[in-house]
């Protein structure tokens, strides 16, 4: 959660994300992540609350990202999965982030496949 908590604080505070968090009734808190980005710079996503890593992010346990992701399906049309890059992350943690997220959403005899709108028994794997 770590990870997604700094690439989470990293897009929060770029205005794009005010709809969004508008919505759910979060931009005081992403207002005052930016006041502790604009006085902390990066170390301020350190900080960035729970409730905003939830909202926007995939991430947890393998189970638990892929219960959010098929969460997601009726909701949006469009996901990308990306690992987190945002200082103070490191290319090795990046690295490792891509690997959980190949090994949590690729095919595996002991689940199922994560449907995708286009076709509800393929399978949603990153290419």
């Amino acid at each position: 959660m770590e990870r997604a908590r700094h690439q989470v604080g990293f897009y929060a505070v770029h205005p794009i994300s005010d709809a969004i968090v508008s919505d759910y009734g979060m931009l005081d808190l992403v207002n005052d992540l930016r006041a502790r980005y604009k006085a902390e710079g990066v170390a301020a996503f350190a900080h960035t609350d729970d409730r905003l890593v939830d909202l926007l992010s995939i991430s947890g346990t393998p189970e638990e990202a892929r219960q959010k992701l098929a969460d997601y399906r009726d909701h949006v049309d469009h996901v990308a999965l990306h690992a987190p890059y945002v200082p103070p992350l490191t290319a090795e943690d990046s690295a490792d982030a891509f690997a959980n997220i190949l090994e949590t959403f690729a095919p595996a005899p002991d689940r199922p496949p994560v449907p995708t709108e286009e076709s509800p028994g393929a399978t949603a794997v990153p290419r």
